[in-house]
């Protein structure tokens, strides 16, 4: 490992095996942090007698880079192999759209919608994609707390409920979201992997998380004629799940209905001051 932050005389490189430290000394002052791996699990052929291919490893470890990638748009990142550049990705810190697009594939981009949410002193934000765009596998759903990549089941279920009535049969969503609360109010150690957590509210979690996509697929449906350029939105079938959708998101417009907690004005911008959780 070899890093520097700005403004330093001097790096430092850091050279480990088997889990122990070989080296520690000064390196050149450029800036950034830049990780090499080489023959991993030598020291443990158990462990990798249980590896799949190397193909499958590999997509295992950019993914690992593009969930870190997703969370800090402000941070360049860039992913070899053998010499053979797999990811790469600029800073963009002031449109996360671009990294989005960068990481999901440059397809998505037109598609992704705005959404942001507010309840309870848990605030929502980030993108979800247009109905038009979906994908077999659930790979581009990602969801961060507090800045950390998390999978929780209840939590995709409520995504799932609130895409369920504009996706085809058997298809998944891509979104990219973005939920920040008191960390008091969630335990991030629950799982060894430390992807699956513990909310003490999770029903106001999953109603928020609900509520930001809703909102955002009704503004997104009654949007731009762009987002609607596709065969998909030809059909009758789609305009039929757009207005059962629009049916049963219609408590959202009177700011009443099952999941009309806490403030229901409109919310504020994300990183306004948040209400006392007491």
């Amino acid at each position: 490992l070899t890093t520097c932050e700005p403004g330093a005389p001097v790096g430092t490189r850091i050279e480990t095996t088997g889990g122990a430290a070989l080296r520690a000394e000064d390196a050149p002052a450029v800036i950034g942090t830049r990780v090499r791996a080489e023959d991993l699990f030598f020291n443990t052929p158990a462990r990798r007698k249980f590896m799949r291919g190397e193909s499958t490893e590999l997509r295992h470890c950019e993914e690992a880079v593009i969930r870190a990638a997703l969370a800090r748009p402000d941070v360049a990142f860039q992913v070899e192999h053998d010499g053979r550049p797999l990811f790469s990705s600029p800073a963009c810190e002031g449109d996360l759209r671009e990294r989005i697009a960068q990481a999901l594939g440059p397809e998505i981009h037109r598609h992704l919608i705005d959404v942001e949410e507010r309840m309870l002193g848990i605030a929502v934000r980030g993108f979800i994609a247009s109905p038009e765009y979906h994908l077999a596998n659930a790979r581009a759903v990602y969801t961060y707390v507090n800045g950390r990549y998390i999978r929780d089941r209840a939590l995709n279920a409520s995504i799932q409920r609130a895409f369920s009535d504009v996706l085809p049969g058997g298809r998944q969503p891509a979104l990219v979201l973005f939920i920040e609360m008191d960390p008091c109010e969630v335990d991030m150690n629950v799982h060894p992997q430390k992807l699956e957590v513990r909310f003490q509210d999770a029903r106001g979690v999953c109603d928020a998380v609900f509520r930001a996509i809703a909102r955002g697929l009704k503004s997104g449906i009654a949007g731009p004629a762009s987002l609607r350029e596709t065969d998909l939105a030809q059909t009758p079938e789609y305009a039929l799940a757009v207005e059962r959708f629009l049916a049963r998101a219609q408590p959202f417009a009177g700011e009443e209905g099952p999941f009309a907690r806490g403030d229901l004005e409109r919310p504020p911008a994300f990183g306004e001051a948040r209400p006392d959780l007491n």
